[in-house]
């Protein structure tokens, strides 16, 4: 007599996990993050010539983090997150972050904006910017400048 086969109890079934949309998820998170760090550096490229400084000053790395920077480009441009605007756009932007902008100078007791204007810009357009900083009570503001090397 041949042996029956015997069945097994309790076998779980083959189970079938999709990965579709975790690996969806994954790939939205990788664009994410190359946006992010895109923005991040437009911010930083967006004024490469700076003034020179001749006084001694304080470089902090991450200086920029939670921080407001306006670039006011050669042209006349003023950045605000990688955005270009006019001075009456400038304007409207500052009123509208004010509230976290007093949140961050109280909490850090630091300048909550950084002014960085490239050395061939506009004295006048750099002082309708200032001027627009001081409309709205600011009165603390760090500028960026490139430090003096002598020859």
């Amino acid at each position: 007599m041949p042996k029956e086969k015997k069945k097994r109890r309790g076998a779980a079934p083959a189970v079938d996990v999709d990965m579709t949309p975790m690996i969806d998820v994954v790939f939205l998170l990788i664009i994410f993050f190359m946006i992010v760090a895109t923005f991040n550096q437009m911010e930083r490229d967006a004024v490469k010539e700076l003034p020179v400084s001749r006084f001694q000053a304080t470089i902090q790395p991450d200086i920029t983090r939670e921080r407001m920077v306006v670039n006011i480009l050669e042209d006349g441009t003023i950045s605000l997150f990688g955005q270009a605007y006019g001075i009456e756009g400038f304007r409207r932007q500052l009123d509208a972050y004010r509230p976290a902008l007093e949140r961050i100078g109280r909490e850090t007791d630091m300048a909550p904006i950084i002014l960085r204007g490239h050395r061939g810009a506009q004295y006048g357009v750099v002082r309708q910017v200032l001027s627009a900083i001081y409309e709205q009570d600011f009165r603390r503001i760090m500028f960026a400048a490139h430090e003096f090397e002598e020859e």
